[in-house]
């Protein structure tokens, strides 16, 4: 294999990588925008929960635990779903030409072909990680959303009974 093809292999990869980076952030904006969706429901039903407390000790022992599970639920897949979007600027270290933090262009001497695979080897590892990292937290976040989503649910269809 020549230079130029150890060169585009490793390019192309990285570019594969970027792409991994890319879809994790789109699920945590597409969860993100989900989760705040429970949010607004929950609040167009937060009048629905007074009826509730006042007609008796099992009912408002009842809306108090799908208010606790719902505020729960949508702060803890909320937590997960802020450090998935949280930016990761760790690039590998030492010099990468290939890494947002370069060095000066003083410091950056030509380097030879095989330096130049392993810099790049080096950021393909920092991608994989920052796209694991994204994806583990959607996926943390998820069963909260779902507690989140059925507290939210009982209660829009207790309050709409109740009625």
């Amino acid at each position: 294999m020549t230079h130029a093809e150890a060169l585009t292999i490793a390019l192309t990869t990285l570019g594969t990588f970027n792409g991994y980076v890319q879809q994790a952030e789109a699920k945590v904006t597409t969860v993100v925008t989900i989760h705040l969706g429970a949010a607004a429901l929950a609040a167009t039903q937060a009048g629905g929960m007074a009826p509730l407390w006042a007609a008796g000790p099992a009912s408002a022992v009842g809306a108090t635990i799908l208010l606790l599970s719902f505020c729960v639920g949508f702060l803890v897949a909320g937590y997960h779903l802020a450090l998935g979007l949280r930016p990761n600027l760790k690039g590998p270290g030492g010099v990468n030409r290939f890494g947002l933090v370069r060095p000066a262009k003083a410091d950056r001497p030509t380097a030879p072909v095989g330096k130049q695979l392993e810099e790049i080897q080096l950021l393909i590892e920092v991608f994989r990680t920052v796209a694991l990292r994204k994806h583990r937290r959607v996926r943390r976040a998820l069963p909260w959303m779902a507690l989140t989503f059925a507290s939210v649910i009982i209660w829009t269809a207790i309050t709409a009974l109740a009625r």
